[in-house]
């Protein structure tokens, strides 16, 4: 009987020797292209990752996160702005931004109020979101620029209310004390002790502008009753303008506090001063009419300055150095 001898494993050809020897790829060749393949793959994955992980928009030192982005691209959906539009304006405003710091001009709360009013009729900045937010910095900034082509003062007023027992309000105030010249006579003398001493702590720098507008503005007895506490820092034209970039509001401060301001030296102190306005409604006759008394005030001139257009041509000149890196 025949022995039966085992099957051999059939060997497998490399790539390219079942053709003609003269068509047949180089092993060499084939072990290259493995390696240059491995290694695109490998750099495309790495450079993949490291543009998902970059920030969506770098502009001068300023970082723009993607969730940042996206959610303010969102936001300026929802106002019907395209995205590429919108991605503009963040750029063109985050480098306004860094040039205003460059050359002087502040950025504070009561300007951006006075622009969020003006663009979007909203009274408080808590109620803005990041997109309007941003573009109410982008007024202040566009605002400031055109304060200085007329002769201008940069104020902060400090004041007192002691209306809110006789001042107009709609709806009619329930307030048990309203119309009760006992409780208004009290506030009256509470405003201006408030007023002799906040004037005297900041002028001996006891106490910091910032500090002092945050007590004041937040004190429920300093309040018009038909209307909040208006201390604040202010940026005007020698006609009183407040004038915001982008919108057809033109606001103005008050005649006694624009002629308040041109009596003022800049880095002095005002006298107390007492704000008038007129009302129409009230409970008590002696409260009722044209130029009545309803706050204490004074001001601190920060800065007063005639018309520069070099400033603008400064601004111009440096928007232009601005890196800015896209990743969108």
């Amino acid at each position: 009987m025949d022995s039966q001898q085992p099957e051999k494993d059939t060997p497998v050809p490399l790539l390219g020797s079942g053709l003609p020897k003269k068509n047949r790829i180089p092993k060499r060749a084939v072990y290259f292209l493995s390696i240059l393949l491995a290694v695109f793959f490998v750099c495309g994955g790495v450079y993949w990752r490291q543009r998902v992980h970059r920030p969506a928009l770098v502009v001068g030192t300023t970082t723009i996160s993607r969730a940042q982005y996206n959610s303010l691209i969102d936001q300026a959906s929802k106002a019907k702005i395209a995205k590429n539009d919108a991605t503009n304006t963040i750029v063109d405003i985050e480098k306004k931004i860094i040039v205003a710091q460059k050359i002087g001009i502040t950025i504070d709360q009561r300007s951006i109020e006075t622009a969020a009013i003006a663009k979007y009729g909203v009274y408080k900045t808590a109620k803005l979101n990041d997109w309007q937010m941003l573009n109410a910095k982008g007024a202040v900034i566009d605002n400031a620029l055109l304060l200085q082509q007329n002769d201008n003062y940069d104020a902060t007023a400090y004041y007192f209310p002691y209306s809110r027992y006789f001042g107009q309000t709609i709806p009619a105030s329930k307030d048990p004390k309203f119309g009760d010249r006992a409780a208004v006579e009290d506030d009256k003398a509470y405003a201006l002790a408030q007023a002799e001493s906040y004037r005297q702590k900041l002028m001996a720098n006891s106490l910091s502008p910032t500090a002092a507008l945050a007590q004041i503005i937040t004190d429920k007895r300093l309040d018009y009753g038909f209307a909040k506490n208006d201390s604040g820092k202010f940026m005007f034209d020698s006609n009183g303008r407040i004038f915001v970039q982008g919108s057809s509001v033109t606001q103005q401060v008050p005649d006694e506090l624009l002629q308040t301001a041109k009596g003022t030296k800049t880095g002095d102190y005002s006298d107390i001063q007492t704000s008038k306005i007129n009302i129409s409604l009230s409970p008590l006759p002696e409260y009722k009419g044209k130029d009545i008394p309803v706050a204490y005030y004074f001001i601190k001139s920060n800065n007063s300055a005639k018309s520069n257009s070099d400033l603008q041509k400064q601004f111009d000149a440096t928007i232009k150095t601005i890196k800015v890196e896209r990743n969108v």
